[in-house]
C-alpha cells in the first residue's frame, strides 16, 4: 500500500472528505472497507497518495471524523 488511507464511519463523511480534499488540490480516492477484524464493521477509507499530513489536517478541520489511519511506503 503507498499513500495515507483515513477511515471513517459513514459514506457521507468520505464524501465530504474527498470533496474538502479535492477543494485543496489534493487528489483522494473514496473505497468500502469491510475488514470484520476491525473490530468495527464496515467503514469507509479515504485514500490519499500524496501529501497525508496536509490531508489529515484538512480532514479535522472539517469535522470529518477519522476513526483509524494507516501510512505506507
Amino acid at each position: 500500500m503507498q499513500g495515507w488511507n483515513f477511515y471513517v464511519p459513514t459514506i457521507t463523511q468520505a464524501m465530504r472528505g474527498k470533496e474538502a480534499l479535492r477543494t485543496a488540490g489534493i487528489r483522494s480516492f473514496v473505497g468500502r472497507n469491510t475488514d470484520m477484524k476491525a473490530g468495527r464493521g464496515c467503514s469507509y477509507a479515504i485514500t490519499v497518495p500524496n501529501f497525508g499530513e496536509k490531508a489529515e489536517r484538512i480532514l479535522l478541520e472539517k469535522h470529518i471524523d477519522i476513526t483509524r489511519k494507516e501510512t505506507g511506503q
